[in-house]
């Protein structure tokens, strides 16, 4: 029994390296409505995923800072920042500018939309239909490891 004593450490720290390496992916929310970041929140993390909700842009800015998400979706119009000046200063830096963001919206505006479009990787129009919005997030972390992949092989 003595010699399991030995053992049995180095057998979980092991677990415990193995349960790092298999880091779930981190999505970051932004939205001004609760119910949204409530409702997202649910669905992606029962499908697997590690999710933060932030009020409005000024909160996501330091959500990504803490938090340092896979990819962010993000309602356009929201109070003290909105989403597309957060997209237009995370995408400036250089540690934040390869995270993929998908803009949420109600906006009829074809300005807004396109502006979001030129400033995100993708758009989804509300109300929000799940069983859309998934397949484009998985669309966009495959494409960001992909990405990183390739870069690092060169």
């Amino acid at each position: 029994m003595r010699k399991y004593s030995v053992i049995l450490p180095a057998l979980l720290s092991l677990s415990n390296n193995l349960k790092m390496s298999s880091q779930t992916n981190k999505i970051l929310i932004v939205d001004d409505e609760p119910d949204v970041i409530e409702f997202l929140s649910y669905n992606f993390r029962k499908n697997g995923y590690e999710v933060e909700g932030a009020a409005n842009g000024t909160e996501g800015i330091y959500k990504v800072s803490s938090f340092n998400p896979d990819i962010i979706i993000a309602d356009i119009m929201m109070p003290s920042m909105d989403g597309i000046v957060m997209c237009r200063l995370l995408k400036s830096h250089e540690l934040h500018k390869d995270i993929p963001l998908i803009f949420l919206s109600a906006t009829q505006d074809s300005y807004q939309a396109m502006n979001a479009a030129m400033a995100g990787d993708d758009y989804v129009s509300k109300p929000i239909k799940f069983s859309i919005l998934l397949p484009l997030v998985e669309k966009h972390l495959l494409h960001g490891k992909h990405s990183v992949e390739n870069e690092t092989k060169q």
